[in-house]
């Protein structure tokens, strides 16, 4: 709601509030939200290390948000080593869910082995 601005003022200290939230009381997805809000600053202090923290515990929740947020962080190194085996790893689980774009960048990744 405050995140895209839908019936309220967009309000990214707001949102990443109530992400924060959601991702204590447990909402895994809310911990992907809160994570994306971490590396991009939206609302809070930016933070690649505390968001590939809230992508893994996301992911590991089976939420493929966080896997293939946390499959770009290994990828560029930011938060995390550069470790292109398990970015290749986190791409590879988030495209067996059907998502074209992790597979797309997964046969890229491959190809830089």
């Amino acid at each position: 709601m405050y995140s895209d601005g839908q019936g309220v003022p967009t309000n990214n200290e707001k949102a990443s509030k109530f992400a924060s939230m959601g991702c204590n009381l447990g909402n895994m997805n809310a911990c992907a939200e809160f994570g994306r809000r971490k590396m991009l600053g939206l609302g809070v202090s930016q933070n690649s290390l505390e968001a590939s923290n809230l992508f893994l515990r996301a992911c590991k929740a089976n939420v493929m948000a966080g896997c293939k947020s946390l499959g770009a962080l290994y990828a560029q190194g930011r938060g995390v080593t550069r470790d292109i085996p398990k970015a290749i790893l986190y791409y590879q689980l988030v495209c067996q869910s059907k998502d074209p774009e992790a597979c797309r960048i997964l046969k890229q990744l491959r190809t830089k082995q």
